[in-house]
């Protein structure tokens, strides 16, 4: 599916949320954010980028280019005004808006307005041999430009949401992309960092501490931001003491490595000394939701579960969860 404003409108527009389409964000502001509310979900959390495109404008001199190479259309980009006027309706209605900026994997097209070697693996096929899902993508996790881009795009992003919470992915990423990357393997080299899982999970995790040291420097002092992970290999148990868990919260949706214990459960502390943010534990939890599968729900709070073709949706009491599922995506939870 595309991953623009454009499928994003039409989406909802096949969905019947709204009898006419009104212009820019106007129809998430009146039709989403307005059924999250009443369904008691106070978090919008959007996942704006992706190795397929990069729809959100940029300002800045080095990275104004970014839409121009990574959005499918000049009338297919997400403005920020168009961006600040959603935060604001979200705010309005007591909804806090997380953004997403996935990374180092899911990231490439938009990213080709820099030198090839800020990038691997873009676009490179055969995509199976590189990436979980095409189009392949990833940051380069050691050049040092890269992590000054990202820092001027978290300034501009500080400017449009204002966020307390921030969500920087960390999904998904395919240590054989670096290991077929001679401008990461020879790195590695020069630092005597092994070519073994152990080494690339180190050169990942230091590139994550850099990103989060700027996104840090991106938001001005006395603004407290959370900084959140999905579970990956990174989470897992052997690799876990590579994430302070003092500075990330770490979101569920695929295995639940990191936490423990069963039933209903959005957030909480974990043994490991994270917050862990999840929907339940019983069986794979998000990928019950994401990929169709079956799931026995024990708890002794009562459930409903019910699908629809882009959404699953699940309420346990006052807890709810709705997931859009579109390159472009949004994901509404309560906390």
């Amino acid at each position: 599916m595309r991953t623009n404003a454009q499928s994003f409108r039409n989406m909802y527009q096949a969905h019947n949320f709204s009898a006419k389409m009104p212009p820019s964000f106007s129809i998430s502001h009146t039709s989403v954010l307005n059924f999250s509310l009443s369904q008691q979900l106070n978090v919008l959390h959007l996942h704006l980028v992706d190795s397929h495109a990069y729809p959100v404008e940029q300002k800045g001199e080095r990275i104004r280019k970014m839409t121009q190479y990574g959005a499918y259309g000049p009338d297919q980009i997400y403005t920020q005004e168009e961006l600040k006027d959603l935060v604001a309706f979200a705010n309005a209605r007591g909804v806090r808006v997380v953004p997403e900026l996935d990374q180092p994997a899911h990231a490439g097209n938009g990213w080709q307005a820099f030198p090839d070697d800020y990038t691997v693996c873009v676009n490179q096929e055969p995509w199976y041999d590189y990436c979980v899902e095409p189009p392949c993508g990833q940051l380069n996790p050691v050049k040092k430009e890269v992590v000054q881009v990202l820092e001027e795009i978290y300034a501009e992003w500080w400017d449009v949401f204002r966020f307390d919470t921030f969500h920087l992915g960390a999904d998904e990423v395919d240590l054989r992309c670096y290991n077929a990357s001679p401008a990461v393997t020879d790195h590695m080299e020069e630092k005597g960092i092994p070519r073994t899982e152990k080494g690339f999970v180190r050169v990942w995790s230091d590139f994550m501490s850099a990103s989060s040291s700027a996104l840090r420097r991106s938001v001005p002092k006395g603004h407290d931001v959370d900084y959140v992970v999905w579970t990956s290999k990174l989470t897992h148990e052997e690799h876990i003491d590579n994430l302070p868990p003092d500075q990330y919260t770490v979101h569920v949706w695929t295995d639940a490595t990191v936490s423990e214990g069963h039933g209903v459960i959005l957030k909480y502390k974990n043994t490991a000394g994270f917050f862990v943010i999840t929907y339940f534990l019983e069986e794979n939890n998000y990928s019950a939701c994401y990929f169709g599968q079956k799931v026995n729900i024990v708890t002794d709070t009562a459930a409903i579960l019910y699908y629809k073709q882009e959404t699953c949706y699940f309420q346990f009491f006052n807890t709810a969860i709705i997931l859009l599922f579109m390159s472009f995506s949004g994901i509404f939870y309560a906390l």
